[in-house]
């Protein structure tokens, strides 16, 4: 299984999630820097801050460690409602054309 980030210009990051393992908050927290990084080195013009991620509600981007690390680094999260018919925003193919 594979956890991938990109943003509204394309592909950011793929990581392996090794022996299927579960996405917890340790190591969400753990994986986010290394995210921002590769963001960072895609443009000069790139960085973090202004960042929202799309976030369900999963355990791991729900849990206090979680909403602490992504307050402490400035990151805000875009919210979708749980079990809401409508698509989520990522659901809509956001690509460079």
């Amino acid at each position: 299984m594979w956890v991938i980030f990109f943003r509204r210009s394309g592909f950011v990051e793929g990581i392996a999630l090794e022996d299927r393992k579960a996405v917890t908050a340790d190591w969400y927290t753990t994986i986010c820097p290394k995210v921002f990084s590769a963001i960072e080195k895609q443009s000069e013009k790139s960085d973090v801050r202004g960042i929202l991620l799309n976030h369900d509600n999963a355990s791991s981007h729900t849990v206090l460690r979680t909403c602490e690390f992504l307050e402490i680094s400035r990151i805000g999260t875009l919210l979708h409602p749980p079990y809401s018919p409508y698509l989520a925003s990522c659901d809509f193919g956001y690509s460079q054309s």
